[in-house]
């Protein structure tokens, strides 16, 4: 089986997310073709250079052409398409394509639009590709909610979020203590946030809070690349001294083993990669309640952590603060952390889905012939 996996998403989860699902396939005796900016050429399979993004709207008709003259050429048995852009190039075709479309969208692009009026535009512009899409893949089945509710009646299939168990672990004895000196994590409790600074992410809601009403004893920890020019102004006081902006690093897993909580207080999320591998590590989440939050986090009894509703800063840090008053609660969460990303996580189990999507959507395009 060919499969060409397209993005226009170069940097965060949807990049882990394509680079774990390609090393699968290769390994698996796919022949992986990955589409994409230069830096995608690391990741495993064949790289074919593309961008298209809304960075480049003059380029647009260019990208859209290019995108589909690769295909052409590529002639894959599927296209697993990654995020709004890849989907909305590759699926805006005049005729039905001679592969099938798996269509991720990490996250509808409607909820990162706050005019009700451009909801409805890329909501509808949804339903149309979704026409033309064989089968949509999700990271959590609240997406797939989601879209039914904005009446997205596509064919759809959660696949979950693959995460290395073996690598993602709890910190051993003492081993906390010196990443914490590594990292210049300071004493008192550090509570991290793990992404791109970007508006999806909500740390200007949440830096906003913590200049308000810092939680005591603790400092914030903001790790991803971007820049915190807008959120430094947003904390006059707080800013350098509880609230740290690290920026981008290459060991994530370091700063969830030296960690007291990850607090999630994103906009909208398809589901949160840094949440499935904060609970490998055994680190309890607060999280606003976004797409797949719920289920990680808390669902099925055995919680570990806490979802509070979304874009209430301060519901989140008080239930922060409740974990750092209560030892014994954050001991518990700790373990139960663990243990759902033992039950949910299973990267061999989510590969398996993502195959058996393809195979899926293989069998729908089969289904419907070559009619446009």
């Amino acid at each position: 089986m060919r499969v060409a996996h397209v993005t226009e998403v170069s940097a965060g989860g949807v990049r882990r997310l394509v680079a774990d699902f390609a090393a699968d396939q290769v390994r698996r005796g796919l022949d992986v073709h990955v589409v994409g900016e230069a830096s995608l050429a690391e990741l495993p399979g064949m790289h074919h250079a593309w961008q298209g993004s809304r960075r480049r709207p003059a380029a647009a008709a260019l990208d859209w052409a290019r995108l589909h003259l690769l295909l052409r050429d590529l002639a894959p048995d599927v296209v697993h398409l990654h995020s709004f852009f890849a989907g909305a190039f590759a699926r805006t075709r005049p005729v039905r394509p001679p592969y099938a479309v798996v269509y991720q969208p990490h996250s509808w692009a409607f909820d990162a639009v706050d005019s009700e009026r451009a909801r409805g535009v890329i909501a509808g512009f949804e339903r149309w590709a979704g026409r033309r899409t064989d089968l949509v893949a999700t990271n959590c089945a609240d997406e797939i909610s989601e879209a039914q509710t904005n009446g997205i009646d596509t064919r759809a299939q959660p696949l979950g979020v693959p995460i290395d168990l073996d690598y993602f672990v709890p910190p051993g004895p003492g081993e906390r203590a010196l990443l914490r000196a590594r990292l210049g994590i300071a004493d008192g409790a550090a509570l991290v946030c793990m992404g791109r600074v970007a508006r999806q992410k909500g740390y200007d809601i949440l830096v906003a809070e913590w200049e308000r009403q810092p939680v005591p004893g603790a400092a914030l920890y903001l790790v991803g690349a971007g820049s915190t020019d807008g959120l430094a102004a947003l904390a006059p006081r707080q800013w350098g001294r509880t609230i740290v902006g690290v920026g981008s690093t290459d060991d994530p897993r370091a700063w969830l083993q030296a960690a007291d909580l990850l607090l999630l207080p994103s906009r909208y999320e398809g589901q949160s990669v840094a949440v499935s591998e904060a609970l490998a590590c055994g680190l309890p989440v607060v999280a606003f309640e976004v797409n797949g939050a719920r289920a990680a986090i808390c669902d099925d009894g055995d919680p570990a952590g806490a979802v509070v509703a979304a874009g209430n800063a301060s519901a989140l840090l008080a239930e922060a603060q409740r974990r750092l008053d209560d030892p014994e609660l954050l001991v518990a969460e700790s373990k139960r952390a663990r243990f759902r990303a033992e039950r949910d996580n299973v990267a061999g189990t989510v590969f398996d889905r993502v195959v058996g999507a393809y195979e899926a959507a293989l069998a729908v395009r089969r289904s419907r012939g070559a009619r446009p």
